[in-house]
């Protein structure tokens, strides 16, 4: 993990159905919800929670609605989760 700007930043493993990604994340240590661009959610194939309702995001252009989907695995600082297991 780094500091950016003020914005702490640590590289992640995300793991969908077929492929897994690492990136760079901006940590949001509040956050309800992982969210990542739609065009990633695609790549990695995630499949929609059908069991949720769409997720109301805030964002700098105001309040958006969408889909949530579930990742296969997240790895953060080495620490890895399995979000599609309770």
């Amino acid at each position: 993990m780094k500091i950016v700007a003020r914005k702490l930043i640590s590289r992640v493993k995300l793991q969908g159905r077929r492929f897994t990604v690492f990136e760079d994340a901006l940590m949001d240590t509040g956050a309800a919800y992982t969210v990542l661009p739609p065009e990633t959610a695609e790549f990695l194939e995630l499949k929609i929670d059908k069991d949720f309702p769409k997720a109301k995001l805030v964002t700098a252009s105001g309040i958006i609605e969408t889909p949530v989907r579930v990742l296969e695995r997240l790895e953060v600082a080495g620490q890895e989760t399995n979000p599609s297991q309770p």
